[in-house]
């Protein structure tokens, strides 16, 4: 007799690459910071992304604890792999993320599960974040990124909500498609986001939406 086996092949889900970065996110408004961690895995299951039910990022230490599922993770591809993770892991009342090792944990339906551990380096002196946030500003018409960071992204977010990336590189002016006439940004209404990546790539600084100023 002939047998058809249909459903999970109980393989347990494998952890294959994680990416964390720590985000201190300037607020213009306040001249304050605030902390979020990006995270993101790559997970290998024989049954399919679709049978991962949890993913925890716990501290024990602090006996702290998020939880991601399919209503509230994001999922990404990149080099045709899949990753599942957030971009806004964060604490309460915007207080900074805790530091030192944390674990990592994916279950799958079937209650297996793997896990990792990863680390969350000590803070950069507060000065030195502050006196290091990159800028926009207006030059005879053209955009110019401000930024003592050797790598830098500039999203471009126009009225219409098009969002594209339109510079990447050390500070200088941005080759784009909008002349600012008389120095006057709000013309355009262009909406700008700046991310500048620190020295060891494990943090960057994001500030947006910015208003280049002439």
């Amino acid at each position: 007799m002939s047998v058809l086996w249909i459903g999970c092949t109980g393989a347990a889900p494998e952890i294959i690459e994680v990416k964390n970065t720590l985000v201190y996110r300037y607020e213009s408004q306040r001249s304050f910071f605030t902390e979020e961690l990006s995270l993101f895995a790559r997970i290998s299951d024989d049954d399919g992304i679709d049978d991962i039910q949890y993913v925890y990022l716990i501290h024990e230490d602090l006996e702290l604890y998020w939880t991601l599922t399919p209503q509230n993770w994001s999922r990404l591809t990149h080099d045709e792999a899949e990753w599942i993770g957030s971009r806004t892991l964060r604490m309460a009342n915007d207080a900074y993320m805790p530091r030192g090792r944390f674990r990592l944990e994916v279950v799958d339906y079937g209650g297996k599960r793997d896990m990792t551990s990863i680390s969350i380096p000590q803070s950069l002196p507060i000065d030195q974040i502050t006196d290091s946030v990159p800028d926009l500003q207006i030059r005879e018409g053209l955009l110019y990124l401000i930024s003592p960071h050797a790598d830098n992204v500039v999203y471009q977010r126009l009225p219409g909500g098009e969002v594209e990336q339109i510079y990447a590189g050390a500070a200088g002016t941005i080759e784009s498609d909008i002349v600012f006439e008389r120095d006057d940004a709000e013309a355009v209404g262009a909406e700008y986001w700046l991310y500048s990546f620190l020295d060891d790539d494990e943090a960057l600084i994001l500030r947006g939406p910015v208003e280049p100023t002439p």
